[in-house]
C-alpha cells in the first residue's frame, strides 16, 4: 500500500492521481465514498455494490422503525 499527497484547492476540491483514478476505474463523474475514521479519512471509489458492504455504518434499530414508519403509510 503507498500513500500519496495533494493540496486541496480553495473551493475544496481534491486531485485524485492519474495513477490511481487509472487502478480503481474512477472516471469524471465517478461518485467516491468519503468514509470517516479514527485515524483520518478513508476514499472508497466501489466498484460494485459488493465492494460497498461495511462502508458506511447505520442504526439498524432506527433504520428498522423508519422501514415499518414508511410501510405504515403505504
Amino acid at each position: 500500500m503507498r500513500r500519496t499527497g495533494t493540496k486541496i484547492s480553495p473551493k475544496g476540491q481534491l486531485v485524485i492521481p492519474k495513477e490511481l483514478r487509472e487502478k480503481y476505474g474512477i472516471k469524471a463523474g465517478t461518485t467516491v465514498i468519503f468514509h470517516e475514521e479514527e485515524e483520518g479519512i478513508k476514499i472508497l471509489a466501489p466498484t460494485k455494490l459488493a465492494d460497498m458492504c461495511g462502508t458506511i455504518k447505520i442504526d439498524v434499530g432506527r433504520a428498522k422503525r423508519e422501514l415499518e414508519k414508511e410501510r405504515s403509510e403505504w
